[in-house]
């Protein structure tokens, strides 16, 4: 899931694909998303994983599979 910024997913596992915007995809394990967005709204947001236990770091909050993009003008 990415906050603030709507995405499109290009390809899942090295295979091309078009969806309409998004920002939120399902990943499985052994699974590759590829996405496109356009920074176009200044802000820290965060990419996270909405499942509990991939972002915590062996239960310790925060962690695991959490990212910020960072967007200025």
């Amino acid at each position: 899931h990415l906050h603030g910024i709507n995405f499109k997913i290009a390809a899942y596992d090295g295979m091309p694909l078009r969806l309409s915007n998004s920002n939120t995809i399902p990943v499985n394990p052994c699974e590759l998303a590829d996405i496109e967005f356009v920074t176009d709204n200044v802000g820290t947001w965060m990419l996270h994983c909405h499942v509990l236990h991939p972002v915590t770091n062996d239960g310790a909050e925060p962690g695991g599979l959490v990212a910020l993009v960072k967007v200025t003008e």
